[in-house]
Parts: structure tokens; C-alpha cells; sequence
């Protein structure tokens, strides 16, 4: 039974690597076909990615938005649909957070 979790491992190890892969070079495809793929596995590619989730919300489509960022100022923006199916929707750098002013108040 050891070798089929071996093998289990090195797949899941594959198919990271490779969504990986597709999250620099979705950069030049953008325009093209979105990676989408099941939201604990982007969550998980999140972190192997060393991003964490500061804030998301519910779009008008009923689509959450959530944005991942890093300590270097690398960032993901991801949607998630009813389904479970999470798509990038952008990828960056540089990014600066600010403190939001509360409701109702102006900063």
C-alpha cells in the first residue's frame, strides 16, 4: 500500500508544479482560457505560494472574488463560483495595502 501513496504524492506533486507553471505563464494567455480549477486546490497552490486570502466578496453574479497576497507584494485574484470551481483572474506585483475607513466614515 506504500507505493500507491508514493505514486498518489508524486501526481499531486505533478499537477502542482504544473499550475504552477500555468500561474506565470497565464501572464501571455489572458485573453485565452482561465485557470480554473476546485477551491481547496487553489487555496492550497495559495499557499504553496506563500499568498494568503486579505478580503473577498460577492460580486453581482453571486461569484466571490478574493484576493491572495504576499509578503513581497505578489498578488492573485481569484473568483469562485456556486460550484466550488475557482478561476484566476489575475496575477500581479507590487502590491500596497491600505487601511479601509470605517462605513460611514470618510478616511
Amino acid at each position: 500500500m506504500t507505493w500507491i501513496r508514493v505514486l498518489a504524492a508524486m501526481v499531486a506533486a505533478l499537477f502542482l508544479a504544473a499550475l504552477v507553471a500555468a500561474f506565470f505563464l497565464v501572464g501571455s494567455a489572458r485573453a485565452q482560457t482561465p485557470t480554473c480549477i476546485p477551491y481547496p486546490m487553489m487555496v492550497s497552490v495559495m499557499e504553496k505560494l506563500a499568498r494568503t486570502s486579505i478580503g473577498k466578496g460577492l460580486d453581482g453574479r453571486g461569484v466571490v472574488i478574493e484576493v491572495f497576497v504576499g509578503a513581497d507584494g505578489k498578488f492573485a485574484v481569484i473568483s469562485t463560483a456556486a460550484n466550488g470551481v475557482s478561476c484566476l483572474a489575475s496575477i500581479g506585483d507590487g502590491w500596497e495595502s491600505e487601511k479601509a475607513a470605517a462605513p460611514g466614515k470618510e478616511s
